[in-house]
């Protein structure tokens, strides 16, 4: 399921020795505060096992011989009107 990240969330980047919060997460990468209430997140059950921005966990990898989706990030223009 898609979903925004919600407070308490935590998520394990590859290549990291254990779950960080989100928030602490999208803090370091300096994105401003009214962008991250949206930032989503994919779960599986009760785990969090994608989020924009960072590298899927090692244990989601897959192998040669696996089966494997493909989640792809688009962006979006926006444009601005003034009224």
């Amino acid at each position: 399921m898609i979903r925004n990240w919600r407070p308490g969330d935590r998520f394990w980047p590859a290549h990291t020795k254990a779950p960080k919060k989100i928030k602490d997460l999208l803090q370091k990468l300096k994105v401003a505060q009214p962008r991250r209430r949206l930032w989503p997140v994919v779960v599986s059950g009760n785990e969090l096992v994608w989020m924009r921005g960072f590298p899927v966990p090692c244990q989601y990898h897959a192998d040669a011989n696996d089966e494997a989706v493909l989640i792809r990030e688009l962006t979006q223009e926006v444009e601005e009107h003034t009224i």
